[in-house]
């Protein structure tokens, strides 16, 4: 569930006491197990927990720092590990549409040919001729702009940067990846994602050795975890989009009550606009008194242009845009699964969404990104927002919150 994350442009932060009644109609274990790795940051109620078991898809808003945006989505879902996995493992498949021509995973090492089918969009190329560090329209680090500039063919040394930062990522992790110096201030990816993870508790103090591998990533070595990097193309946002994104695969067999049957994580590494930084988590979770599967994604992202004049009335609507569109995105990405799609859906499913240019388009833009603006029709959903303190940014988990830590 990747691009879900990758799409909304937008993952904040997640808080609060769980609100859980007493209902009949609820499955015995669905309100005291299943969700309880979520609690004390995400409220569900009795109507929550009803509808998700009915099948509806639960979107929820949640609080959020500055530039951030998080959404928390659950729903029921028909699939067994296998599958799942078999499905994240295929991002082609999962998320090729109209509007997101283009997929590829990168190969291990990265090469060329994975990238043979990227291109800027012109204005992209014609930006890159004028750029200066500082002032650019591209995300892009100091010396990428100058090498960019100089090149014979900006579109193929762009393919060769991005390969270059996928293979350094691949040795060194984030913390190889030169500052985006699109704007006055250069902006580090790696602590971006560093503040992104430390207000994911439900990731760092739920699972604390995957987010430890998610933040040490290449170092530290967790057996059972299975990595893939891939890229994408998307056309959801005002300006044609490439982002490349690491997912992380963790299973859990043979586990009793609610642990997850399935973690997987999902970071960016590169965006060419709109995007510094995003996390998100999907999480399969099997209740076997009720015979049933749920699917939980939380998702944070940090965005360009949620501050300044008129910010909360900028996020008002990329909060409620992205929480439509998550809901959205996720009933189409459930209909594949359960399909066992090893091909993408029918294009004509997938373009009954499109972006606002109204209200700040580049905000927006950014939020669908991390959304994974996939989706085949807008729904509109539950609003409910919760809020925790922000953490601030650190390799050191935070202990002692309530609730099961699973020790992946």
């Amino acid at each position: 569930m990747a691009l879900l994350h990758s799409v909304i442009g937008a993952s904040v932060v997640f808080g609060a006491s769980v609100l859980i009644l007493a209902s009949p109609a609820l499955p015995p274990r669905l309100a005291s197990d299943v969700f309880s790795r979520f609690w004390p940051w995400v409220e569900l109620d009795a109507d929550d927990l009803r509808n998700i078991h009915r099948r509806q898809i639960v979107a929820k808003t949640l609080a959020a720092g500055d530039n951030e945006i998080a959404i928390f989505l659950a729903t029921a879902i028909d699939t067994d590990p296998d599958t799942f996995i078999e499905a994240v493992r295929d991002p082609e498949a999962l998320w090729r549409s109209a509007r997101i021509p283009h997929v590829r995973r990168f190969s291990t090492p990265p090469r060329l040919e994975d990238v043979a089918d990227m291109r800027l969009d012109r204005r992209d190329v014609d930006e890159i001729r004028r750029c200066v560090p500082g002032d650019c329209d591209v995300k892009l680090a100091a010396a990428e702009i100058s090498r960019l500039r100089g090149a014979t063919s900006i579109q193929d040394e762009f393919r060769e940067m991005v390969v270059e930062r996928v293979r350094l990522y691949h040795e060194r992790g984030l913390d190889s990846a030169s500052s985006y110096h699109d704007q006055a201030v250069p902006i580090e990816p790696a602590t971006i994602s560093s503040l992104l993870l430390a207000r994911s508790p439900w990731l760092t103090e739920r699972a604390p050795r995957l987010a430890d591998y998610i933040e040490d990533f290449p170092s530290t070595a967790r057996p059972g975890v299975e990595s893939l990097v891939y890229w994408l193309e998307t056309t959801h946002t005002p300006k044609p989009t490439i982002q490349v994104v690491h997912v992380a695969i963790a299973r859990r067999d043979g586990l009793e009550g609610s642990a997850p049957e399935v973690f997987v994580v999902s970071r960016q590494v590169f965006a060419s606009h709109y995007i510094n930084g995003s996390l998100a988590v999907s999480v399969l979770l099997h209740d076997r008194a009720a015979s049933r599967r749920y699917l939980a994604y939380v998702t944070r992202v940090h965005v360009d242009g949620l501050d300044g004049w008129f910010s909360g009335v900028r996020r008002y609507f990329v909060e409620r845009t992205a929480r439509d569109r998550g809901a959205a995105l996720l009933e189409e990405q459930r209909r594949r699964i359960e399909a066992g799609r090893t091909a993408a859906a029918p294009v004509s499913s997938m373009t009954a969404c499109q972006p606002s240019r109204t209200w700040t388009p580049w905000v927006l833009a950014a939020v669908f990104l991390a959304t994974g603006v996939a989706a085949k029709g807008c729904h509109p959903t539950r609003e409910t927002r919760t809020a925790i303190p922000p953490q601030a940014p650190s390799r050191s988990r935070v202990a002692g919150r309530p609730g099961p830590a699973t020790p992946v």
